[in-house]
């Protein structure tokens, strides 16, 4: 009898015992919830602020003209953008192409056939009218995910207009077409995309800086600035045959008769939701 005394008293200390863990279990759950909640909140706020255009900023031109893009880095904060670290690339952007279906390149994941990219290639023409400052063309491609963290830039080109100074970085080796010296305009060509330097997959580089050494890149202040009026973040689209089609009527879209070409070749921008 004393023994099944001791027994029923030793199943209610368990009983209590575990529905005890069961209360510090839930306990330490919800609590857990909460401070992830709260930490999502806070980094949505932070990204979300990123969204917004700096004050100041400085009108710039497409530096891509046909075809369809995105920002794979953009924005004034880190989370969307990785470049945004207070150095003079802080405001700048990444783009890549994008093909009819949406992907990056024709083989899934990318591979290293570097012509599988959809903007490798692609013709890159001046973001402002200025004076080029400074001409590298000397680096060759390297095949993803091959990087050169010695030359960042890789081949670049580095136009000074307003006191400031505009880099586009990563050009394909024996394509640039201009020389430091030279005054570009919008509608000069400077080179072709490439994956040169401290690329993981061919993209366009592009930023602003002011002050530093002169004709020196990453050295500056970094400058934000806008494209036809936006301020690109992670996620901008550049379509140039969305424009046109919204514009005349291209039977691109199926909008309706038109000669399907445009007179004015300017991207829109617009983000994916």
């Amino acid at each position: 009898m004393l023994y099944l005394i001791a027994c029923f008293l030793s199943y209610k200390r368990i009983k209590k015992s575990k529905k005890a863990e069961r209360k510090i279990v839930a306990t330490i759950s919800i609590s857990l919830n909460v401070l992830m909640i709260f930490f999502l909140s806070v980094m949505s706020f932070l990204a979300l602020r990123g969204y917004r255009a700096p004050k100041n900023t400085v009108e710039l031109s497409p530096p891509l003209k046909h075809g369809k893009y995105i920002v794979i880095n953009g924005g004034s904060r880190p989370m969307i953008n990785a470049h945004f670290n207070g150095s003079a690339q802080s405001y700048a952007i990444d783009i890549v192409g994008l093909n009819s279906f949406g992907m990056r390149a024709s083989s899934i994941g990318g591979g290293e056939n570097l012509s599988d990219y959809v903007i490798y290639g692609k013709p890159v023409y001046s973001p402002c009218v200025g004076k080029v400052l400074v001409v590298v063309d000397e680096f060759d491609d390297l095949t993803p995910p091959q990087k050169d963290i010695e030359n960042i830039a890789g081949n670049h080109i580095l136009i000074g207009f307003d006191e400031k100074e505009v880099l586009l970085a990563h050009f394909k080796k024996g394509s640039i077409k201009v020389k430091a010296g030279d005054f570009v305009d919008t509608n000069t060509m400077l080179g072709e995309v490439g994956n040169t330097g401290n690329t993981s997959e061919p993209h366009l580089h592009m930023h602003m800086e002011q002050g530093g050494k002169p004709d020196t890149i990453l050295n500056g202040k970094p400058i934000p600035f806008t494209i036809n009026g936006n301020f690109l973040i992670r996620g901008s689209i550049l379509d140039h045959y969305r424009f046109c089609a919204l514009r005349e009527g291209s039977p691109l879209l199926g909008l309706g008769a038109g000669e399907g070409k445009c007179t004015k070749p300017i991207m829109v921008e617009y983000i994916i939701n």
